[in-house]
């Protein structure tokens, strides 16, 4: 003797890939801000101090262009004085103290474009589900 069993229509049934996608937009989007709260109200957890002028990278480029090489040739010409090396070492140091300005500049770009890559893979992660849910046979 067979019982009968009641089964949703096809279009209304979820499976588990689907349940997993629609859990995982409901935790990102109830649980997120609560991360990025403070009870300051500021969402970012680092200080913005602000980024260095241009005047400021220009001439910190312009200085680690001429002393690295500098440096670099100084640390391969004295083998056998070690003043020479030391000196190399120290102008190096300088160069690259020299770069920071222009690290911080491209570190705020590049977080720029991380997060706009990220938001563009979060809106075709949600195409894709609404894709799959519309046209699944």
């Amino acid at each position: 003797m067979k019982i009968a069993s009641f089964k949703p229509p096809r279009v209304i049934q979820i499976h588990n890939i689907e349940k997993r996608y629609i859990l995982s937009l409901c935790s990102l989007t109830l649980f997120t801000p609560l991360y990025a709260y403070e009870p300051r109200g500021r969402i970012r957890d680092f200080p913005n101090i602000g980024l260095p002028q241009g005047s400021e990278v220009g001439i910190g480029f312009i200085v680690a262009l001429i002393v690295l090489p500098l440096g670099f040739w100084i640390i391969r010409s004295s083998k056998d004085s070690s003043y020479g090396g030391c000196l190399g070492m120290i102008l190096m140091g300088v160069g690259i103290i020299a770069l920071l300005p222009l690290l911080a500049w491209l570190f705020s770009i590049i977080n720029l474009v991380v997060g706009i890559g990220f938001l563009i893979f979060i809106a075709l992660a949600i195409i894709a589900l609404v894709y799959n849910l519309l046209n699944k046979k």
